[in-house]
């Protein structure tokens, strides 16, 4: 059992020992046998996945470079550099997927990240999404913020879900602020929170 919960799937237990033992020695060799079998179909999923996407990713990619080699520095230019972002960050999202297919585990690489600075980021992007929802932003960045020690794609994935939820659910009109103080960022929004039964 220690082999197993270390990864060690082919990890077996010996059949001897009392009736009661047998049993339970073959409970347990079924059911890492199953174990194996649902996280190989998993990682075969995820991989088929990841290689379905990187051919349309590379695509909308290109044309999206196109269409801003014909723009130049028209407006709408900066709108296909920022969409040129996105794609990439969903390509690394991609690439993570592969890796996790063939690893079973991903360690995501950790740096520095000034909080402010990630905070700045993220709103930008969302910035065309609260336009639409008739929301505004405030950005309340504590100068002494500082940095932590993070994987970075982690972290922004951690805030694009509260930004996103905080737009979906807060009335259109509202402000959301996001802070960042010493080790921590804030994301509030004016929408009706958790319910009571759903608190815990």
């Amino acid at each position: 059992a220690r082999r197993v919960a270390q990864g060690d799937l082919t990890a077996r237990a010996e059949l001897e020992g009392s009736r009661e033992q047998l049993s339970l020695g073959a409970s347990f060799n079924e059911m890492t046998e199953r174990i194996t079998r649902l996280l190989e179909a998993q990682r075969e999923f995820v991989a088929d996945a990841s290689h379905e996407l990187r051919t349309p990713l590379t695509g909308l990619r290109l044309r999206l470079e196109a269409a801003r080699f014909e723009l130049g520095d028209a407006p709408a230019g900066a709108e296909l550099e920022a969409a040129l972002a996105e794609v990439d960050r969903l390509a690394a999202t991609v690439e993570e997927l592969l890796v996790l297919s063939r690893a079973g585990e991903h360690r995501a690489e950790g740096a520095w990240i000034d909080l402010g600075e990630l905070v700045t980021a993220t709103l930008e992007r969302w910035q065309a999404r609260a336009r639409e929802r008739m929301m505004t932003f405030e950005r309340r960045i504590d100068p002494a913020a500082g940095s932590v020690w993070a994987a970075r794609r982690d972290l922004e994935r951690a805030l694009d879900v509260l930004i996103e939820n905080a737009l979906g659910y807060a009335p259109p009109g509202s402000a959301v602020t996001v802070g960042a103080q010493s080790g921590a960022i804030t994301v509030r929004d004016l929408g009706p929170g958790i319910a009571e039964d759903k608190l815990e």
